[in-house]
Protein backbone atom coordinates (compact mmCIF):
# COMPACT_ATOMS: atom_id res chain seq x y z
CA UNK A 1 0.00 0.00 0.00
CA UNK A 2 1.27 3.62 -0.61
CA UNK A 3 -0.33 7.04 0.28
CA UNK A 4 0.70 8.60 -3.12
CA UNK A 5 3.01 8.78 -5.84
CA UNK A 6 6.46 7.92 -5.05
CA UNK A 7 9.55 6.75 -7.51
CA UNK A 8 11.91 3.48 -7.43
CA UNK A 9 15.09 4.01 -8.65
CA UNK A 10 17.35 1.52 -9.57
CA UNK A 11 20.70 1.04 -11.20
CA UNK A 12 21.46 -2.40 -13.25
CA UNK A 13 24.80 -2.72 -15.03
CA UNK A 14 24.36 -3.91 -18.82
CA UNK A 15 26.71 -5.28 -21.73
CA UNK A 16 26.78 -3.89 -25.22
CA UNK A 17 23.80 -5.90 -26.03
CA UNK A 18 21.43 -3.91 -23.24
CA UNK A 19 21.35 -7.01 -21.12
CA UNK A 20 21.90 -6.58 -17.32
CA UNK A 21 25.47 -8.42 -15.96
CA UNK A 22 25.24 -10.02 -12.73
CA UNK A 23 21.58 -10.80 -12.84
CA UNK A 24 22.58 -13.40 -9.98
CA UNK A 25 23.74 -11.05 -7.39
CA UNK A 26 20.78 -11.27 -5.12
CA UNK A 27 18.79 -8.57 -6.59
CA UNK A 28 18.38 -9.33 -10.23
CA UNK A 29 21.44 -7.69 -11.37
CA UNK A 30 20.65 -4.42 -9.06
CA UNK A 31 23.70 -1.93 -7.48
CA UNK A 32 24.18 0.14 -5.19
CA UNK A 33 23.35 3.20 -6.42
CA UNK A 34 25.24 5.60 -3.46
CA UNK A 35 28.71 5.66 -4.69
CA UNK A 36 27.57 7.48 -8.20
CA UNK A 37 25.60 10.28 -6.12
CA UNK A 38 28.91 12.19 -5.04
CA UNK A 39 28.06 15.52 -6.06
CA UNK A 40 25.47 18.24 -4.28
CA UNK A 41 23.02 19.73 -6.79
CA UNK A 42 25.16 22.37 -7.37
CA UNK A 43 28.64 20.88 -8.12
CA UNK A 44 30.10 20.58 -4.26
CA UNK A 45 31.21 17.31 -3.96
CA UNK A 46 29.68 15.09 -1.15
CA UNK A 47 30.74 11.86 0.56
CA UNK A 48 28.78 8.73 -0.21
CA UNK A 49 26.44 8.57 3.29
CA UNK A 50 25.54 12.23 2.58
CA UNK A 51 23.87 11.62 -0.92
CA UNK A 52 20.29 11.45 0.36
CA UNK A 53 20.41 14.87 2.32
CA UNK A 54 18.38 17.59 1.30
CA UNK A 55 19.71 20.90 0.16
CA UNK A 56 19.45 22.33 3.34
CA UNK A 57 22.05 20.32 4.64
CA UNK A 58 24.07 20.51 1.78
CA UNK A 59 23.59 23.91 0.96
CA UNK A 60 24.56 25.81 4.30
CA UNK A 61 27.32 23.28 5.79
CA UNK A 62 29.97 23.59 3.65
CA UNK A 63 31.14 26.90 3.56
CA UNK A 64 29.52 28.58 6.59
CA UNK A 65 29.22 32.46 6.42
CA UNK A 66 31.74 35.04 8.64
CA UNK A 67 29.70 34.71 11.92
CA UNK A 68 26.90 32.41 10.73
CA UNK A 69 27.95 29.60 14.16
CA UNK A 70 27.02 32.71 16.44
CA UNK A 71 24.12 33.21 14.97
CA UNK A 72 23.38 29.20 15.11
CA UNK A 73 23.81 29.69 18.88
CA UNK A 74 21.98 32.52 18.83
CA UNK A 75 18.86 31.11 17.59
CA UNK A 76 18.52 27.68 19.41
CA UNK A 77 17.42 28.62 22.61
CA UNK A 78 14.51 29.94 21.13
CA UNK A 79 14.13 27.08 18.19
CA UNK A 80 14.24 24.39 21.47
CA UNK A 81 11.63 26.60 23.44
CA UNK A 82 9.15 26.70 20.22
CA UNK A 83 9.66 23.20 19.03
CA UNK A 84 9.72 21.42 22.15
CA UNK A 85 12.83 19.60 21.47
CA UNK A 86 16.69 19.76 19.79
CA UNK A 87 16.33 21.04 16.52
CA UNK A 88 18.37 19.26 13.93
CA UNK A 89 21.03 21.03 11.34
CA UNK A 90 18.80 21.10 8.76
CA UNK A 91 16.01 23.13 10.70
CA UNK A 92 18.47 25.32 12.29
CA UNK A 93 20.02 25.71 8.70
CA UNK A 94 16.36 27.05 6.52
CA UNK A 95 15.74 29.56 9.93
CA UNK A 96 19.38 31.16 9.90
CA UNK A 97 20.78 30.94 6.54
CA UNK A 98 17.49 30.54 4.14
CA UNK A 99 15.38 32.55 6.16
CA UNK A 100 12.10 30.37 6.66
CA UNK A 101 10.44 31.40 9.80
CA UNK A 102 9.39 28.42 12.58
CA UNK A 103 6.08 28.28 11.62
CA UNK A 104 7.06 26.80 8.22
CA UNK A 105 9.47 24.69 9.42
CA UNK A 106 7.13 23.01 12.23
CA UNK A 107 5.13 22.62 9.09
CA UNK A 108 5.43 19.49 7.69
CA UNK A 109 3.51 20.18 4.30
CA UNK A 110 6.44 22.79 3.64
CA UNK A 111 8.95 20.68 4.40
CA UNK A 112 9.81 20.06 0.36
CA UNK A 113 10.30 24.09 0.08
CA UNK A 114 11.96 24.86 3.05
CA UNK A 115 14.29 21.94 3.00
CA UNK A 116 15.27 22.26 -0.95
CA UNK A 117 14.83 26.29 -1.25
CA UNK A 118 16.11 29.68 0.20
CA UNK A 119 12.79 31.64 0.95
CA UNK A 120 13.61 34.92 -0.47
CA UNK A 121 15.74 34.14 -3.02
CA UNK A 122 13.98 31.09 -4.60
CA UNK A 123 10.28 30.41 -2.92
CA UNK A 124 9.28 33.50 -3.07
CA UNK A 125 10.31 33.99 -6.58
CA UNK A 126 8.44 31.05 -7.96
CA UNK A 127 11.17 28.62 -8.04
CA UNK A 128 9.97 25.18 -6.99
CA UNK A 129 12.29 22.48 -5.33
CA UNK A 130 13.66 19.57 -7.14
CA UNK A 131 13.20 21.16 -10.87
Amino acid sequence: MTTGSHLHFGLKEVDNTGRTVNWNNGYNGAIDPAPFFNQAYDGTPIGNKDWDRSRAYHRYYRGRPKGGYYNELKVLPYLIRRLKRLPNNEEINAIVYGGWDIEAVENPAMYENWSQLKKYDEYLKGEKPFN
